[in-house]
């Protein structure tokens, strides 16, 4: 029973984390949307240098690993989290606590690959994003 708790717990951790990202970037959206709407009744031509670049190909598709990348990480620091739970929770038993270390060190290692590939991503997008 006590392990179903804490899973429900993570799982609902990992749930608001990933829905803060994904509100974050519709908010960036809308406001692109706005003034494209304020322009078009003013007149003005969009060009594709006023575009956003959200609004791109590759712009869209970079969101969207980002925000897959940011769900990711949440879940990593979930993992890390249980993990810890688990180390504290053992009771001096060998067994649990290598399992809580195996636990902490390849979450810790998720979250390291997953940050190194965010930062790359970024770096790709914004440097041939046109």
């Amino acid at each position: 029973m006590h392990k179903k708790i804490i899973i429900s717990f993570l799982v609902l951790l990992a749930l608001i984390a990933s829905t803060s990202f994904v509100l974050a970037g519709e908010k960036e959206a809308i406001d692109s949307a706005v003034k494209a709407i304020d322009a078009g009744f003013k007149g003005e031509i969009i060009t594709a240098e006023d575009k956003d670049p959200s609004e791109t190909a590759q712009g869209f598709i970079g969101n969207a690993i980002k925000i897959i990348l940011g769900i990711m990480g949440s879940i990593a620091l979930c993992v890390f989290i249980y993990g810890g739970i688990i180390w504290m929770t053992s009771g001096g038993a060998d067994q649990r606590i290598s399992t809580a270390q195996n636990t902490m060190i390849w979450a810790a290692l998720g979250l390291f690959v997953i940050f190194s590939s965010y930062m790359i991503i970024t770096y790709l997008i914004d440097k041939f994003a046109f």
